[in-house]
């Protein structure tokens, strides 16, 4: 029962609507964690964290792909969201100042 709990909220994670992209990443890699063996393949994965991220964030990940990314790897898309990962750690100190 817990594991179809977890994977029913791994399926439908969203990116909440002011909460920015790191901890969102964050959110999506510790609930992964809780449920190590969840039976879903690495671009299904990909593929749901995308789908729930808000469309700002979808867009821009996009035009990081060069606007291709279904034509992109799994391990070139994890690369894109390191990237903007770490874009967006530096935006989140730019807004307190």
């Amino acid at each position: 029962m817990k594991a179809s709990a977890l994977r029913r909220e791994i399926i439908g994670i969203k990116q909440h609507k002011r909460e920015a992209f790191h901890p969102y990443l964050e959110r999506f890699k510790k609930l992964c964690a809780r449920y190590p063996k969840h039976g879903i393949t690495e671009y299904q994965l990909l593929q749901y964290f995308i789908e729930g991220m808000t469309p700002m964030e979808r867009r821009l990940l996009n035009a990081l792909s060069g606007g291709s990314l279904p034509d992109k790897t799994p391990t070139e898309i994890c690369n894109l969201i390191k990237n903007m990962d770490e874009d967006s750690k530096h935006s989140i100190h730019d807004e307190e100042w």
